[in-house]
């Protein structure tokens, strides 16, 4: 059905539909007892009040039928009814909102079609060495211990934009892509927040709640300021095996960068080497939402090691949905941004990421 249809009928109701339908099948002889209310059903469906038109009432069932199944989708099920349409350009509208955040850029990313609590196992085998064999000698056996990570998928929310019926006429036909890519934008950026710093309590745990609950971290030699000594103690804290210049990295808010930066030998000279987006040979990520200031009891300032080590799940994908009937007497719509989201660092005890704390 198209969409202004949709609309109108929507806004009519179920109950106009049902006395039009008895108005098509109505007998000539009964139609003079029908109530005016039958009459502003008819105007309202375009139905000749003189004729009885069997197709009429099986056209107007079947539309009955679809206002029936879109109000199914609301999560207020038997009340008001919901809208939903998903738009052609919203795809292409996520997959640009996530390449700006960075939590996205380095972790591991997988999507799963199931909204239940997705399980993940892990292990620790870093303290089991193999065994020499002698000559028609049994292999020794070594248990293997594992453990498992519960993603549970939490909501994430653009939150609701009211939207009157002129701005979609006025805007034009890029009015969808241009607005899904703005509650795009919220999702994402809500998302990259909690998989840096969430607390794990109706949200995801954030990668620095996770490295500190981990036990790898480096005190800081000063609560207020930055040292070179900082840095090689995140080298030296790293787990064993971590180290690789290609897949570990350093994650710090800007103004941090700017303080690493600044760090200079009794000459007057950088301490530390930064060319092609690289701090001492390894990839620099600028995450806003890492802490911005250096300050007593600041965890995480710094970041360090390989963050891919940090597994994000998307349950299914990003819903754009519209509710056309929720605000249909001011003439607006209602419109917002869904996906289901869980994040957590797969540490076994092994300390893939270290984080500097003050």
């Amino acid at each position: 059905m198209p969409i202004s249809a949709t609309r109108n009928f929507i806004k009519h109701g179920q109950r106009s539909a049902q006395l039009a339908i008895e108005i098509a099948l109505a007998r000539p002889s009964a139609r003079p007892g029908l109530s005016t209310e039958h009459h502003a059903a008819a105007r309202t469906h375009g139905l000749d009040f003189a004729q009885r038109d069997g197709d009429d009432a099986n056209e107007l069932r079947i539309e009955l039928a679809d206002t029936q199944e879109l109000r199914a989708l609301s999560i207020q099920v038997g009340a008001t009814g919901g809208f939903t349409t998903p738009e052609t350009s919203f795809t292409a509208a996520w997959e640009m909102s996530l390449i700006a955040q960075p939590m996205r850029q380095a972790a591991t990313v997988q999507r799963i079609d199931e909204g239940n609590v997705f399980k993940e196992p892990n292990v620790n085998d870093t303290a089991n060495e193999g065994f020499i064999v002698g000559e028609n000698q049994q292999a020794q056996t070594q248990d293997i211990t594992f453990g498992v990570i519960e993603h549970r998928p939490y909501k994430y929310g653009s939150g609701r934009v009211l939207v009157p019926a002129e701005l979609p006429e006025s805007a034009g036909p890029s009015f969808p892509s241009q607005l899904a890519r703005l509650l795009a934008d919220r999702v994402s950026r809500l998302q990259n927040r909690s998989f840096t710093t969430g607390i794990g309590t109706g949200e995801s745990l954030g990668i620095i709640p996770a490295t500190v609950q981990a036990g790898a971290t480096v005190t800081a030699a000063s609560s207020t300021a930055i040292t070179e000594d900082d840095i090689f103690g995140l080298y030296d804290k790293l787990g064993s095996g971590y180290f690789d210049f290609e897949k570990c990295v350093f994650m710090m808010h800007k103004d941090t960068l700017l303080a690493v930066r600044k760090l200079k030998d009794s000459s007057g000279r950088p301490i530390f080497q930064f060319q092609d987006g690289r701090l001492d040979g390894f990839k620099i990520l600028i995450n806003h939402h890492c802490p911005s200031t250096i300050a007593s009891g600041v965890n995480g300032s710094i970041l360090y090691g390989q963050i891919s080590s940090y597994h994000i799940v998307d349950f299914r994908t990003l819903r754009l949905v519209r509710y056309a009937e929720t605000h249909a007497e001011s003439d607006q719509e209602l419109w917002a941004a869904y996906q289901r989201s869980s994040g957590n660092l797969i540490d076994a005890g092994t300390h893939p990421v270290v984080a500097l704390c003050h």
